[in-house]
């Protein structure tokens, strides 16, 4: 990905966050999903409700941040988005990651 050029004085920080993104893209769609089918995940849906739920939340809930994560270290490149760096840096305040 090339970087904006007014971002190349930080580019080896954020060539690092790419790799990153790259990292939670590869957990959402080579590993999460292949999660829910592994061990003894299977048994899940023996448990009642009230226990059932809260582990099917961990599962979801972690796949959303890994979308989100891998979406969000590569925004800095968007000026509509992140006119500044400050701005990019402050967008993860503006979130619940």
């Amino acid at each position: 990905m090339e970087i904006r050029q007014d971002f190349l004085s930080v580019n080896d920080y954020l060539q690092r966050l790419i790799k990153y993104a790259e990292g939670f893209e590869e957990n959402n769609l080579k590993h999460w999903p292949h999660l829910k089918n592994k061990e003894d995940f299977q048994s899940i849906y023996d448990l009642s409700s009230e226990e059932r739920v809260p582990l099917e939340k961990i599962y979801s809930v972690g796949r959303d941040c890994a979308i989100f994560m891998a979406d969000r270290l590569r925004s800095f490149n968007d000026p509509n988005e992140h006119p500044t760096l400050t701005a990019y840096v402050n967008s993860f305040n503006r979130s619940w990651a």
